[in-house]
């Protein structure tokens, strides 16, 4: 499989860099600097999981709780201009983009 052109990937149409098919590889810690800033509702509940974003059940798995819409249909992360550097460094086309676009089969011909 091959994506029709890496120019053409767009990620409000797909989301799956906030999934995961388990919640062990959906972990974001953020720093004590972005936690501040990241609404309650987006956090884990768990105490043991202190300044790691929350996760839910979604499409084929888990997502961001700051994950909103459908994953390769639209999405739009709630708290995108204040989300942890973890998020902020994932790079669009990257392997492992392409990689998880391609598991989930999203953008992919």
């Amino acid at each position: 499989m091959t994506i029709s052109n890496l120019e053409e990937l767009d990620c409000v149409t797909c989301g799956v860099c906030c999934t995961d098919k388990t919640d062990i590889n959906l972990r974001v810690y953020a720093t004590n600097d972005e936690w501040g800033k990241i609404p309650d509702v987006y956090k884990s509940e768990f105490e043991w999981q202190k300044n790691h974003m929350g996760f839910k059940p979604c499409k084929g798995g888990f997502c961001c709780k700051a994950l909103s819409g459908v994953i390769g249909e639209s999405v739009k992360c709630e708290i995108y201009s204040t989300r942890p550097d973890k998020c902020k460094q994932f790079e669009k086309g990257s392997a492992r983009c392409l990689e998880m676009r391609e598991n989930n089969m999203v953008g992919f011909l």
